[in-house]
């Protein structure tokens, strides 16, 4: 790895004069140098025998940190060329290329997710330790200490040209239909699974796969109280049947899913007796003071 010491006494202000466009940047590759992420990344990459120009971790670092900027091809790693004099010449779109490539093999993911892990462990530590300590959710004015909320959710990604693994999309787009888990708390995403147009929306397969990666991304001091978010895509008997099996003595794992309501369900729902309903609470703490009714029949 390149060390140059670009971050040497690096501050922070907003009273600046001359100031240069996605600055911003180089916070981000700070972050990624200070939590170890870059290192380890390094070391998943590397290969004996091997001394590229380029270390294989910056190159994954900085082509981060440009998408973060916008970039949304290989070759847009020259957003970064304005930051040269602060972070070094950025890789070129080549040299972007063969890192990918060479993060692209089962073994090497397998091994870049176990380098997030131990900078993710790193990087919570280091939160942790501050006054205002790990942000845990507040839900119903209830301050949920020890809780992770991982939210599951599936998003659309339009590919404006032929492009490997792209297809149509249920609403009849065309491009990727990616799984995702992101932790609520810290707002990052712990795994992604890349997925095809045409991807189904309730593959259990798929979100069992998501949610183990998921939870191989939390630090084991903090998996022991866990809640997991569903949308509809998760009212699987499957998906819940498996949620329910990853509690244990050591692990207390809740979860939500939603459903779209059908006529089936708003019959059973007038069924239930006017004395048997009871206010909602809001995420506020305080009651809701109105409730949707079940639509009458046409």
């Amino acid at each position: 790895m390149q060390h140059n010491g670009w971050d040497h006494a690096l501050k922070v202000t907003a009273d600046g004069t001359g100031l240069v466009g996605h600055a911003g940047a180089v916070l981000l590759r700070k972050a990624a140098d200070q939590a170890g992420l870059t290192a380890q990344l390094s070391g998943a990459l590397r290969k004996k025998g091997t001394s590229p120009v380029f270390d294989r971790g910056t190159v994954l670092a900085s082509l981060a940190a440009a998408i973060a900027l916008g970039a949304t091809s290989m070759s847009d790693i020259a957003l970064l060329a304005h930051l040269a004099p602060v972070l070094g010449d950025a890789p070129s779109g080549p040299t972007v290329r063969r890192a990918l490539d060479l993060a692209g093999t089962a073994a090497a993911l397998d091994k870049i997710a176990r380098a997030r892990a131990k900078a993710r462990a790193h990087a919570w530590t280091l939160i942790q330790d501050t006054p205002a300590g790990f942000p845990w959710l507040e839900i119903a004015g209830k301050t949920l200490a020890g809780w992770l909320v991982i939210d599951m959710d599936a998003t659309l990604v339009t590919a404006s040209s032929d492009k490997e693994g792209a297809a149509p999309t249920w609403k009849k787009g065309y491009g990727f239909h990616p799984l995702g888990a992101w932790l609520a708390n810290t707002r990052e995403c712990l795994a992604m699974q890349l997925r095809p147009g045409n991807a189904g929306s309730n593959t259990f397969t798929d979100h069992k796969e998501v949610l183990a990666a998921a939870l191989r991304q939390v630090p084991a001091p903090f998996r022991g109280k866990l809640l997991v978010r569903v949308d509809g895509a998760g009212a699987s008997h499957d998906l819940i049947g498996h949620l329910i099996s990853l509690s244990s003595p050591r692990r207390k794992v809740l979860f939500t899913c939603g459903w779209m309501i059908t006529a089936a369900d708003e019959d059973a729902i007038r069924q239930v007796p006017p004395g048997a309903w009871q206010p909602g609470t809001a995420q506020t703490a305080p009651p809701r003071t109105t409730r949707t009714s079940p639509r009458s029949p046409a």
